[in-house]
């Protein structure tokens, strides 16, 4: 997955894994239309949208990601369509194969969750614990008091509709145990964050390294 923003990043994201078996999702800043149809016109193959609180507002990202009669996305001669080369090609296939991703990361969405779920063409939602968890009251923590569990009831009520959910995950266990879980999509970490995990765990090996050398 890949953050839109405006220096340049997501296309050189989507530049690199082109032409791999890679899907190339990006996160947009905002349900709107413009942020919507940059992302998949520069070749993304999905967007996941930020604070979707209402299946309205699930059901207007789905209209802008997706082209007449579904929907209202704009025909642009970009990445996406390699250019003009392959217009048709992905014209014919592109209502169909296009992920439009709610984040469900607030208390409004999970209240309004069977609505949301019930949105026509809905294939996935993806969960964000801090934010969501921040929303219940639990400012700064991952998950707070029974935000882990509504995750889980979520997860259940999409499953039981074949909607794939998603969520991040902060280790390698916690990784393992949401795959358990059944969630279909765990994000790994954002890029520092995997960074700093690596780096941690050099450390602590080096150090425990040393300390068995002083030791012996």
């Amino acid at each position: 997955m890949s953050v839109f923003d405006k220096k340049g990043r997501t296309t050189v994201s989507l530049r690199v894994v082109r032409g791999t078996e890679t899907t190339p999702i990006v996160r947009v800043p905002n349900i709107e239309m413009s942020s919507i149809k940059r992302a998949l016109d520069m070749g993304a193959h999905g967007v996941i949208v930020p604070y979707a609180q209402s299946a309205e507002e699930v059901q207007a990202a789905m209209r802008y990601g997706k082209y007449p009669p579904v929907g209202v996305r704009g025909v642009a001669g970009d990445r996406c369509v390699k250019w003009g080369l392959g217009f048709q090609e992905y014209l014919v296939r592109a209502n169909e194969e296009t992920l439009v991703i709610p984040l469900i990361e607030t208390r409004g969405a999970v209240e309004e969750i069977d609505a949301i779920l019930d949105t026509p063409g809905l294939e996935a939602i993806f969960f964000g614990p801090a934010d969501l968890s921040a929303s219940y009251g639990y400012l700064g923590e991952w998950e707070g008091a029974g935000v882990g569990e509504r995750i889980l009831e979520v997860r259940a009520k999409a499953e039981a509709k074949q909607i794939a959910t998603g969520v991040m995950s902060r280790s390698i266990e916690d990784s393992i145990r949401r795959r358990d879980e059944g969630f279909r999509m765990v994000g790994l970490g954002a890029d520092m964050s995997l960074m700093i995990r690596a780096i941690r765990e050099n450390l602590n090996a080096l150090q425990r390294e040393e300390a068995f050398k002083l030791w012996l």
